[in-house]
């Protein structure tokens, strides 16, 4: 046994070291810095390698007998063997490499962590980011020979981040240091590629596909990849049912604050900041709001040494993720520090960052939500548990704290609920949304006026979040549904131990066996659950 063991986690450290060395981007949001100043190349070549690499490594894989494994790497054999098997997919059936180009978002992240994370001096980091910078214009040079299945959509995408791209670059140059003048001389060469790369989208848009969506079949394999067992018939039903059920719920609620949902909504907006400094204020306060409860409610435990801080969103990124987004601690790195990235609203009406909006927002993103999670997972043995892909957990277990506190007494108003259950509201018009465009049955349009139509959101928002569904198809469906499946795992247990059932345990249970698919994680609780009976 012990064998088999060491051969197993032969076989994923030298999986993780191959894919590291040829994405070094993502070493670096793990934490690992001697990749810094390097980057991938972006070529056709580099992406058919990625397959056969995946292929080969599953090969591997199929000869080690699971069964002689300990209990962790058995769960570590499962979600290797998903990982290898997603990207396979993504790779060979999808093929999204072909149809998005992706070079301007592609160049944007690889330069984020480095820019906003103090691992090293800026000094240091400046260095590594004049070099990226420098492999920069190589990237997109291989995205424009790799994209002969273009489709239109994604194009579109990529213009509105080449145009935004400029304004990031003058922003690291800015505080260059000693390397000032050699960032310079790279920005502006990469500038001038960039001008060149959008005259290439330009034409390359004429004869675009319409396409994007991936269709029924593969959207439900998708989802068997990542560890949800339902159909896609059964999560449109999910999804459609909470819709109703929800809307009536906050039309009750609206009529204890105001008469109806629209004078609540004026009436909630009224607690809205008067400008982007003290927008970002209220978002500071309100995570150390909830911090404070997790602490004293005992919700769950916190790692020690953890802390969020709020920046703005990048230029490159604002037409992607209109409202709020979260970066984990990297699983390397010692300081357990999240970032919280906060996008000002175009428009400068402020009224969706009302107060409790922001009060529900840092529940979700920072404590109990994506922050205490992802804390917990970097400090989880397991590096297959930190590359993975299992947005229904991860999403979920976000959007689930939200109303968890409230049945704890944190902000449980009837403002703060209205709130919740718009966002819940939100939630389901996602999963909706996300089934019909990836299964085709839903236009770009159709799906932009159908969100503003039931959630009330502002037309420019539902536009970036529509054009984000069509890059990350059965993602967003992810988190109401998460939110689902994590419930129903709360009261599988619940029945399981009665009495002896602990709603901290449970959430720690969750929270320290790292980042899982739902199906996966649900078993190791039930484990857990029956040694506490025994």
């Amino acid at each position: 046994m012990v064998e088999w063991n060491e051969e197993f986690r032969k076989l994923v450290d030298e999986t993780v070291k191959e894919f590291l060395n040829r994405h070094p981007e993502e070493a670096t949001y793990l934490g690992l810095h001697e990749y810094d100043d390097k980057m991938s190349k972006g070529s056709r070549e580099e992406f058919l390698e990625d397959l056969r690499m995946a292929e080969e490594v599953s090969e591997k894989l199929s000869e080690i007998p699971e069964e002689y494994l300990n209990y962790d790497n058995r769960i570590d054999y499962e979600l290797l063997e998903m990982f290898l098997e997603e990207n396979v997919f993504y790779l060979k059936d999808l093929q999204f490499w072909r149809k998005m180009p992706d070079a301007a978002e592609h160049i944007g992240n690889a330069i984020f962590p480095l820019f906003v994370r103090d691992f090293a001096p800026m000094e240091i980091r400046m260095k590594s980011i004049n070099s990226r910078l420098k492999l920069a214009p190589n990237y997109i040079e291989n995205t424009m020979k790799r994209i002969d299945m273009p489709v239109k959509i994604f194009i579109e995408i990529e213009k509105q981040t080449v145009r935004m791209a400029p304004f990031f670059l003058a922003t690291v140059v800015d505080v260059g240091g000693k390397y000032v003048d050699e960032l310079h001389d790279t920005a502006e060469k990469l500038h001038n590629k960039f001008e060149d790369y959008e005259s290439y989208l330009e034409d390359l848009s004429k004869d675009a596909e319409e396409r994007f969506w991936i269709g029924k079949d593969n959207l439900q394999k998708l989802l068997k990849l990542r560890g949800i067992e339902l159909s896609v018939e059964e999560i449109l039903a999910i999804g459609e049912k909470y819709l109703r059920e929800l809307k009536e719920k906050r039309e009750k609620i609206a009529v204890k604050i105001a008469g109806s949902v629209e004078e609540a909504w004026k009436k909630i907006k009224e607690k809205s900041p008067r400008n982007f400094e003290e927008m970002l204020h209220l978002y500071e306060k309100y995570i150390k709001s909830a911090r404070e409860f997790v602490v004293k409610s005992g919700f769950c435990d916190l790692p020690e040494g953890e802390n969020v801080r709020v920046i703005p969103t990048p230029e490159y990124l604002r037409h992607l993720i209109p409202f709020a987004a979260y970066y984990p601690p990297p699983k390397f790195e010692e300081k357990l520090e999240g970032l919280y990235i906060i996008t000002p609203p175009p428009t400068g009406d402020y009224g969706e960052h009302n107060e409790y909006s922001i009060a529900n927002t840092c529940v979700h993103e920072a404590y109990p939500g994506h922050h205490t999670q992802f804390c917990w997972a970097s400090k989880h043995r397991s590096i297959i548990r930190a590359i993975g892909n299992y947005p229904a957990f991860v999403e979920g277990w976000a959007h689930y704290c939200e109303e968890a506190v409230a049945e704890l007494g944190y902000n449980n108003t009837d403002e703060h609920e209205f709130i919740r259950l718009t966002d819940m509201i939100w939630r389901a018009v996602r999963i909706i949304v996300d089934v019909k465009l990836s299964c085709g049955e839903m236009s770009v349009e159709e799906a932009i006026k159908f969100m503003v139509s039931e959630t009330g959101m502002d037309e420019n928002s539902a536009r970036a979040e529509v054009m984000r569904y069509t890059q990350t198809q059965g993602y967003a469906l992810s988190y109401l549904l998460g939110k689902h499946l994590i419930k129903k795992m709360r009261e599988e247990i619940e029945n399981m131990l009665g009495d002896k059932f602990d709603l901290r345990w449970f959430h720690n249970t969750i929270l320290k066996e790292g980042t899982l698919p739902i199906k996966i994680l649900r078993k190791i609780v039930k484990d857990k659950a029956r040694e506490l009976l025994s």
